[in-house]
Formats: C-alpha cells, sequence, structure tokens
C-alpha cells in the first residue's frame, strides 16, 4: 500500500522539524530515511505510525495497520521470548525467523529482563515482522548490535519484508543498502 505524506508540518516549540513536506512511500518497497541527529526520522515514523498526531497536512490513506520496530526493544516483560513472538505468529514462522537471528531455542523460555540488549532489540525485530501489517516501520534496527549480528539482521529484513512497504531510518548506508530500494534523507 502506498503511503502518501502531503504537506507535512510538524514542530517542538519555535523549532521547525518540517515545513510542507511531501513524500510518497512505494506499495511493496522498502525506503530508509536518513539524515543528521534531530532532522525528524523518528518523528516521521512516529507520524505514519499514529502515534504523533500533533501535526498539519495529510497522510493517506486515513487508515491502514501498522507494526514497529522501536529504537529501543518493548517487550513484554513478564513474558517469555516465545510468548512474545506468539501472538503474532499466524504463519509459522516464529522459531524459523528466530533462529535466522541467532536467538537459539534455549533462549525461547527466557523472560526478557535476562536477554541482552542485542538479543532484545532482534526479538523485538522479529515480532514486528511476524505481524501481519500494511506497514512495516524500523526505527534504528542495528542499535547495539555488532557487526556480524547486524549484517545477518540487514539480510533478515529483505528476505521477510521482500515484497512489503517497509520504511525504515538507520545511519549504517552500508547495511541499508543491502535491503532498501529507495532512500530518502531528511
Amino acid at each position: 500500500m502506498d503511503i502518501q505524506i502531503n504537506d507535512l508540518s510538524k514542530s517542538f516549540g519555535d523549532k521547525v522539524i518540517f515545513k510542507d513536506f511531501s513524500f510518497r512511500f512505494e506499495d511493496g518497497v522498502t525506503t530508509v530515511i536518513s539524515g543528521e541527529s534531530g532532522c525528524g526520522k523518528t518523528t516521521l515514523l512516529r507520524i505514519i505510525a499514529g502515534l504523533d498526531r500533533d501535526y498539519k497536512g495529510k497522510i493517506s490513506p486515513d487508515k491502514f495497520t501498522v507494526s514497529v520496530a522501536f529504537q529501543e526493544p518493548r517487550l513484554f516483560p513478564g513474558a517469555t521470548v516465545w510468548e512474545n513472538l506468539a501472538p503474532f505468529d499466524k504463519n509459522g514462522r516464529a522459531e524459523e525467523l528466530l533462529i535466522k537471528l541467532g536467538i537459539g531455542k534455549e533462549s525461547f523460555d527466557i523472560l526478557p529482563d535476562e536477554l541482552s540488549g542485542g538479543m532484545a532489540r532482534r526479538v523485538s525485530l522479529a515480532r514486528a515482522i511476524l505481524k501481519d501489517a500494511d506497514v512495516y516501520l524500523f526505527d534504528e534496527p542495528f542499535a547495539g548490535l555488532d557487526a556480524e549480528n547486524a549484517e545477518n539482521t540487514a539480510k533478515i529484513i529483505k528476505e521477510y519484508c521482500e515484497g512489503k512497504t517497509c520504511i525504515a531510518v538507520t545511519h549504517n548506508k552500508e547495511l541499508a543498502e543491502v535491503f532498501a530500494h529507495k532512500f530518502l534523507y531528511l
């Protein structure tokens, strides 16, 4: 599904983040957003996700579903790794995806506070990928990952998001080139 941003204006106090910004995120295309810190990358994701409604302009269509992997992992604290993914695993892909992301079966029964930061990020990313949605949003999916896990994660995003409308924010251009079709520099 295409996501069309028309004449978006957004400020935080006196700081203008967007002024009459327009862009079309194409159906089935993975677009990577990059730019300097504070330029509005995460703000744009929050607006698309419907988490920030304090802006002027129009997002079309009016309704669509999103799946988000935030900058910081947001896992259900009292649920194991497996329990965090199970509600979103409609096609039986969770086990395979976790293993591809380097999360072995021995970790499936672990609670989030027992995971390393990188493992928690990968579980959070797996949950976002598994959810059935119109649009997938990834905010700094490689933060806190070592080079090997980051490269593997980029390949996983490419594999599992092929043909889906995906928007990712990252500063890592080399990894973005692994899975991106288009780039937007803010």
